[in-house]
């Protein structure tokens, strides 16, 4: 075994008596929770004699920060720390997380959006620059930035630091909104103008449905959208429905069954469904119910689909 292998030997152990194949969304979720925090505290002790020179906070975002975590998810994190002057203690203590989690089986981000890249590993003055600047920026790689870190969830450290970043997030203002509008009122279609599947027409998956573009990616982003209209500061998908909920009660009548079909999906079939092992007719179903969302909710801020 390496040295590397040697060091998150127990971590590692203990991964696999805590996972289980069968385990659903939340239970994973809730594991991976507990995972984060002895990778933290593991990362920590390898930082010794040094110590965390200020209060500091590590949260997660992407699929982790929604609590949609899967066995197959990549890494998504970053570091905030409360004092300017102390970046090369935070981005050590970053790579030893990145390199931790990457050991025990969880990617590195292909758009190193990890606690070792200097863009997500930052003092909390500077955090707040850099919020500023991407909710005054109308391009595209400022908004996705922006939709990234909407789903920032506290992990370890002084949460307050991250509480401060949410704040800043939902100032409610316009423009970021419509922003964030925009960047998703393109949405592939799942279905033909006569109820035939779209399929992949080349390819390994072809005659496949893009599940990941079709249902799951417009689904989030516009329980995102309206949570942000609304001044919703959850990041989990459940939860953030649950707010709106008594706001849009038609509109997620029967949110709790969608919910639970389209994370069962997400398990199971990953980015792609084969529709010839697939309930056709659930899935024409979720397929119209999510558009139904999607253009409600760009409708909802005034921009057409």
């Amino acid at each position: 075994m390496s040295s590397q292998g040697n060091d998150y030997a127990l971590i590692s152990q203990w991964k696999k008596e805590a996972f289980s194949e069968d385990m659903g969304i939340h239970s994973i979720n809730c594991m991976f929770d507990r995972l984060l925090t002895r990778v933290m505290e593991d990362a920590l002790t390898k930082m010794l004699p040094q110590q965390p020179p200020c209060s500091f906070a590590w949260f997660t975002m992407g699929s982790s920060g929604r609590y949609e975590q899967t066995f197959t998810s990549d890494q998504d994190h970053a570091l905030i720390y409360k004092e300017e002057g102390h970046e090369l203690f935070f981005l050590a203590l970053g790579q030893h997380l990145a390199d931790a989690l990457h050991f025990l089986g969880y990617m590195y981000c292909p758009g190193k959006v990890m606690s070792n890249n200097v863009q997500w590993c930052r003092s909390a003055n500077a955090w707040t620059e850099q919020i500023l600047q991407w909710q005054q920026s109308d391009h595209i790689k400022a908004i996705r930035y922006l939709q990234i870190v909407l789903d920032a969830r506290f992990i370890y450290g002084e949460a307050s630091l991250v509480a401060m970043l949410r704040q800043q997030l939902l100032t409610g203002d316009r423009q970021v909104i419509e922003n964030l509008a925009m960047n998703m009122s393109l949405i592939k279609r799942g279905l033909t103008p006569v109820g035939a599947f779209v399929v992949e027409r080349v390819g390994p998956y072809r005659g496949m449905l893009d599940f990941k573009n079709t249902i799951y990616i417009p689904y989030v982003n516009s329980i995102r959208l309206l949570s942000v209209l609304e001044g919703i500061d959850d990041t989990m998908t459940k939860q953030r429905i649950q707010k709106l909920q008594p706001k849009y009660r038609a509109l997620f009548k029967n949110y709790q069954q969608q919910y639970d079909i389209i994370m069962g999906y997400r398990m199971n079939e990953k980015s792609f469904i084969d529709i010839k092992k697939a309930d056709k007719k659930e899935l024409k179903e979720l397929i119209r119910y999510v558009k139904k969302l999607h253009d409600y909710a760009i409708n909802r801020i005034g921009i057409r689909c």
